[in-house]
């Protein structure tokens, strides 16, 4: 399924992450990103890295198997991940967006997928 929307926006800490949608192919899911960021970061010096927590309904969590980041602007980025194995039988994905490095994460508002057939 192409195009599930998401329109998610949520910001933390002067970062801003926007999902406008996912794409679902199989048992492939494409979550497309995009990131704002605080005028003083820029992604070549961006201190954390961008990451997506993806569980299932049923508590089935999925690990990130590819990703794409690049700069659209000085201060914003955009991008895909790609996780892997969505179980058969999911209806509903829950997506934590996060941001972290050694010493700190920064853990933007959960939200929910629906997927329908």
């Amino acid at each position: 399924m192409k195009g599930i929307k998401a329109n998610y926006r949520d910001s933390k800490n002067g970062f801003t992450i926007f999902v406008p949608s996912l794409d679902i192919t199989g048992y492939t899911i494409n979550l497309h990103y995009n990131i704002q960021m605080p005028s003083n970061y820029a992604l070549y010096n961006l201190p954390y890295v961008t990451g997506f927590d993806v569980k299932d309904e049923f508590g089935n969590t999925y690990e990130m198997i590819t990703n794409l980041t690049g700069s659209t602007t000085k201060h914003a980025a955009k991008g895909s991940f790609t996780f892997a194995n969505i179980q058969s039988g999911t209806k509903e994905l829950i997506i934590t967006p996060k941001l972290y490095n050694d010493n700190e994460e920064i853990i933007f508002d959960s939200f929910e997928v629906t997927i329908t057939k």
